[in-house]
């Protein structure tokens, strides 16, 4: 049946997901690291041995969050420190920096079904507003530690009132990165 399909494809290195109500063929990173890599010690096996972990939780569907604010900001430092580690690899420049631009817009701007925001009052949402204060406190080594403090000064000196001339401040800072 289609079962015992899907497994000829997870055998062939293929794993199926589902997003917004349809299946998707993705490759496999584990695969290519244990299968296909095995053998091999360098650069990029270590990135499919990091896309590995990191795929095993999704950062978002359907334009909204499936993770903790706290856990995005953990994901920011861990994708920044692999960067760090291997700015040879191509990789690098073409895939881990792009995904850090898109998870610090998600940081820092929400998704269009996850607000940054208490819709009703306009406020910045408590768990964000902490994540944000551990950033400061934990990750001050990390090449976003000042864009993270020019946003919470911001939000700060406006009692963390998120409104337009938030984004407009986010958007320049944000084009700038």
């Amino acid at each position: 049946g289609v079962l015992s399909e899907l497994y000829e494809y997870r055998k062939c290195g293929m794993n199926i997901y589902c997003s917004e109500g349809d299946w998707y063929l993705k490759g496999d990173n584990t695969f290519l690291s244990n299968e296909v890599l095995a053998r091999f010690d360098n650069k990029i096996k270590d990135y499919m041995v990091f896309l590995s972990k990191e795929e095993k939780e999704r950062v978002a569907d359907d334009a909204a969050l499936m993770i903790s604010w706290d856990e995005l900001r953990k994901r920011i430092i861990r994708w920044e420190e692999f960067a760090n580690k291997h700015p040879e690899l191509e990789e690098t420049e073409k895939e881990v920096k792009l995904e850090l631009k898109i998870l610090i817009k998600i940081y820092t701007c929400g998704m269009p079904n996850t607000d940054i925001y208490n819709y009703s009052t306009k406020t910045l949402l408590d768990d964000l507003k902490m994540s944000y204060e551990n950033f400061l406190k934990e990750n001050s080594n990390s090449r976003y530690y000042g864009l993270i403090s020019e946003v919470y000064s911001k939000l700060k000196i406006n009692n963390f009132v998120v409104d337009d001339d938030y984004f407009k401040f986010i958007e320049i800072k944000l084009d700038k990165l």
